[in-house]
């Protein structure tokens, strides 16, 4: 098997760094507001909220959304209305000024109901049918892992750090490469007439 060598150039190398250091600094940013604020952070119509108990975490149920383990980080897609929601889906809902995820065990269309339990819980919850503002579109445990961690606040303290030097060496690394594009070919910059050889 051949190896492929792929050649950058300095100003796709400080594209590259400068887009990666942005991912970092995005990423860090975005995982700090969830575990320092409320839980959830928005991002235009879809929530992204960190569960912290482990209601939703019976594992496997055959579902779309099988499982929603403690300390995950899911994404909630507004819906409309309940003709959206189906039995077996994991929706949102507000219940006495906090937001809960359950799984939808049953609708009752006539009184405008859902009743809803998480998967390790013995009893559902009967609910209004306005009350489900979301359903749940995807489950990170990986994330919701670093947002776990960045609860903590020497981890969050050390993902600082961490964030600053990425953003030093990235800016450090384009300093460079624009030195050594400004300096490099004609010497004449240097007080040489042009042909004539350095010393």
């Amino acid at each position: 098997m051949g190896t492929v060598v792929i050649w950058m150039d300095a100003r796709n190398k400080d594209k590259l760094t400068a887009l990666v250091a942005t991912g970092v600094v995005f990423v860090l940013v975005l995982l700090t507001a969830i575990a320092t604020g409320n839980g959830s952070v928005s991002i235009g119509d879809t929530e992204i909220r960190f569960i912290k108990t482990d209601s939703m975490d019976g594992g496997d149920t055959g579902y779309e959304i099988g499982s929603v383990p403690e300390n995950s980080l899911v994404t909630i897609t507004p819906v409309g209305d309940i003709s959206e929601v189906e039995v077996g889906d994991v929706v949102a809902y507000s219940l006495s000024g906090y937001t809960i995820i359950h799984r939808v065990v049953s609708i009752d269309d006539e009184r405008n109901t859902v009743y809803t339990k998480g998967d390790t819980n013995y009893a559902a919850e009967e609910i209004s049918a306005d009350q489900v503002y979301g359903k749940v579109t995807g489950v990170s445990t990986t994330l919701g892992f670093f947002v776990g961690l960045a609860k903590d606040r020497l981890v969050m303290a050390g993902a600082m750090c961490l964030c600053v030097i990425v953003i030093a060496l990235s800016m450090a690394d384009i300093v460079r490469a624009r030195k050594a594009e400004g300096g490099g070919g004609n010497n004449c910059s240097r007080g040489m007439t042009a042909g004539e050889p350095p010393i």
